[in-house]
């Protein structure tokens, strides 16, 4: 059997103070020696790994229960129309924009760099296919 370790009077008056002083927010954890800092937060790591699995398992409900309310409040029928509605709102703007400003040939935009297309059956010496009677035999 071990025997429990003991303190002078004096010694636990203080450390006692020190306790409800820390817990009423009167003295901040820094402001203890180091040792007595150290033993209160070995105590809180342990006191926290002897609850972790509680807090697993809450988490773990939580989550379930907002993936189900976000599942029940967002159907994929509703996902779907209001996806729908706002592509055709942001198309209905685009193509509202684009058909509101004057058409303008550049370059950027049009066939071979702002040069006309050639007419049709009209010899383009850009064409590299050669004509009937050029073809080798």
């Amino acid at each position: 059997m071990t025997l429990r370790r003991s303190l002078d009077e004096v010694t636990e008056n203080t450390l006692e103070q020190w306790a409800v002083a820390l817990t009423a927010g009167e003295i901040k954890l820094w402001e203890l020696p180091p040792s007595v800092s150290q033993l209160y937060l070995f105590g809180h790591i342990d006191g926290a790994k002897s609850r972790q699995a509680e807090i697993d398992q809450l988490t773990r409900s939580y989550e379930h229960k907002l993936d189900t309310a976000y599942m029940l409040t967002f159907t994929p029928k509703e996902q779907r129309e209001e996806y729908q509605r706002r592509l055709d709102k942001y198309f209905h703007e685009r193509d509202a924009a684009f058909f509101a400003e004057p058409a303008q040939l550049t370059d950027l935009h049009s066939l071979r760099g702002g040069q006309e297309p050639p007419e049709a059956g009209v010899e383009d010496a850009s064409n590299p296919t050669p004509e009937r009677g050029d073809r080798a035999a």
